[in-house]
């Protein structure tokens, strides 16, 4: 999976939104609305993208980004349309140096490394890779941008784990009340792996990444609070990891 339109998110405070109207999704993550089964269904072009399976997911944790992974993260987009969907004001081609400018001084990046001796022993080999950002003046709203997975892993439910993490971490360990991402309406298979993850699409937006460049349009999902299986889990449960950081 390639996306998460990772633009500063405090601009779309900015912009003026219709309002398409909340959601619903059913457990499976499959789309209530017929209208939106159109918007989020696959189609043929997006194998390139992470597909839902129902192969085990890879045991997995979630570390600290650090520069060495940079060039592995930017060797993992392997098109101008793959970069389009992950970080649109990004120009080709995606370089480690890029990737690194992605971190923000109020945000937090990370990587998803194997769990266990693999991941021990080679914590330069991340298998994805997104961040948390607060929005601008809202330290309780966290914003995920810039989620991929490694191209030969996916299929596996690892944007699914990476997800899942990331959304324990914002609520348990940042406090935060709600979390928003957007994804192209064109990369269904990102928008349906977030619907299963337990996030609602809540409106469409509109937005110019070039002075001189059109307005494209992005759909905008949100989580107000952790899924009922992830709240179910907390008591008791072990936080995210976080170690292994590869500077």
């Amino acid at each position: 999976m390639s996306s998460g339109a990772g633009y500063l998110p405090h601009t779309l405070l900015k912009l003026r939104i219709p309002v398409l109207g909340h959601v619903r999704f059913s457990d499976v993550g499959e789309p209530v609305d017929e209208n939106v089964t159109k918007i989020l269904g696959h189609r043929p072009g997006d194998d390139h993208m992470i597909q839902l399976s129902a192969e085990p997911v890879t045991r997995s944790r979630l570390a600290p980004f650090g520069p060495a992974h940079a060039p592995v993260i930017a060797s993992w987009v392997r098109s101008a349309r793959e970069l389009r969907f992950l970080a649109p004001s990004t120009p080709p081609p995606l370089t480690g140096q890029k990737v690194r400018e992605w971190v923000k001084p109020f945000g937090r990046a990370f990587v998803l490394l194997p769990d266990g001796l693999e991941g021990a022993a080679k914590p330069c080999n991340p298998l994805g890779y997104a961040e948390l950002n607060p929005m601008r003046g809202q330290p309780d709203h966290q914003w995920i941008g810039h989620v991929v997975i490694d191209p030969h892993r996916r299929g596996r439910g690892l944007g699914r784990a990476l997800l899942d993490a990331l959304v324990r971490y914002a609520f348990q360990r940042l406090r935060a009340k709600r979390i928003s991402l957007v994804v192209f309406p064109e990369n269904t298979v990102a928008a349906r792996c977030y619907a299963s993850a337990g996030f609602s699409m809540i409106r469409e937006e509109r937005h110019r990444f070039t002075e001189t460049g059109p307005k494209r349009r992005l759909l905008r999902f949100e989580m107000s609070a952790p899924p009922r299986k992830m709240r179910l889990s907390v008591a008791g449960a072990k936080l995210v990891a976080i170690a292994g950081l590869c500077s």
